[in-house]
C-alpha cells in the first residue's frame, strides 16, 4: 500500500498547521456534543490541576534533585486532524537527541529511563502536565493518545481516522493494554473508539484508568478481537495484512509482531 502522504504534502501540511489537505478534514459529532465535551474538559482539567498540584511540586523536586537536568520534556505531536502541537511531560528519561524510531518502545525497564522516571511512568505521573494541554484545547481528557509526526506520515486512510477527534490524556487503547500491546493494535482500538464513543463508554474508560494506575496495564483480548474484527469490516483484510494481523486467532492469543508496512 502506498504512503497516503508524500514527503512534499507532509512538509506542506506542517507549514499550514494541518495534515489533511483542505476539503479532506472530516467533521465528527454534533456541535452541541463538542461544546459539552469541551466544557467537561476545561472544568475537569482545571479541577485535576488543583488536586494534583502537590504531586506536581514533589515530582518536579525529585527530578531536579535526583536525576538532575530539565524537569519537563517537550515534543511535537499530532493533534486533532494531525495538527502539530507541543506535548509536555515530566522528564522520565536521560536527556538525549535520539529520534523516537531509535529509542523504540519505552517501558519502565528501558535503559534510558531514570530512577525517578521508573516510578512516575509506573503510576502515569509523567503524563500529568498534559492537563495543561487539555485546558488549552490541544487535547481532551479522553481520546487516542497523541503520537509522533513520523508515525502519522505512515498512516493509511483507516488509521488516520484516529485523528478525527482530539487526542486524550487517557483512552480506550490505554485501558485495554496500553504499552503491553503493539502500536497497530492500539490504533485499531483507537479507531474503534472514535466510531463508538459515547458518554457511557467514556465513563468506563475513566473507571478503567484508575485500575491501570493502581494495578498496571494488561491486554484485554476481548476488546482487541472486537477492534480487529471492526478494522477488517471497515478496511478489509488488506489493512490487517499490513500489520501481519491474523484474520482468525487462537483462543484470543493475538499477534504481537505487528509492524507498520
Amino acid at each position: 500500500m502506498s504512503n497516503p502522504l508524500t514527503h512534499a504534502r507532509w512538509q506542506s501540511a506542517l507549514k499550514s498547521d494541518r495534515i489533511f489537505p483542505k476539503g479532506d478534514i472530516p467533521r465528527r459529532g454534533k456541535a452541541s456534543d463538542k461544546m459539552v465535551r469541551r466544557v467537561v474538559d476545561v472544568f475537569g482539567s482545571a479541577m485535576l490541576l488543583l488536586l494534583v498540584s502537590p504531586i506536581f511540586l514533589i515530582t518536579a523536586c525529585a527530578i531536579w534533585l535526583i536525576d538532575r537536568g530539565p524537569v519537563f520534556y517537550r515534543q511535537t505531536r499530532a493533534g486533532l486532524f494531525g495538527r502539530p502541537f507541543k506535548l509536555l511531560k515530566f522528564r522520565s528519561m536521560r536527556v538525549n537527541n535520539l529520534p523516537a524510531v531509535i529509542v523504540g518502545q519505552v517501558r519502565g525497564d528501558h535503559p534510558m529511563v531514570t530512577l525517578v522516571g521508573r516510578w512516575i511512568r509506573r503510576f502515569k505521573i509523567d503524563e500529568l502536565p498534559q492537563l495543561l494541554s487539555v485546558l488549552c484545547g490541544d487535547m481532551a481528557l479522553i481520546g487516542p493518545r497523541p503520537t509522533v509526526l513520523e508515525q502519522v506520515e505512515e498512516y493509511s486512510a483507516f488509521q488516520r481516522r484516529r485523528l478525527d477527534i482530539p487526542p486524550g490524556l487517557t483512552g480506550w487503547a490505554q485501558v485495554n493494554g496500553g504499552i503491553e500491546i503493539s502500536w497497530p493494535e492500539r490504533i485499531m482500538l483507537d479507531v474503534w473508539y472514535v466510531d463508538h464513543r459515547s458518554f457511557w463508554l467514556d465513563m468506563r474508560i475513566l473507571w478503567r484508568t484508575t485500575a491501570v494506575i493502581l494495578f498496571g496495564e494488561e491486554p484485554n483480548p476481548k476488546s482487541l478481537e472486537e477492534a480487529i474484527a471492526y478494522a477488517k469490516q471497515q478496511a478489509g483484510e488488506a489493512e490487517l495484512a499490513r500489520y501481519s494481523v491474523p484474520i482468525t486467532n487462537d483462543g484470543g492469543n493475538l499477534s504481537r509482531d505487528l509492524t507498520f508496512g
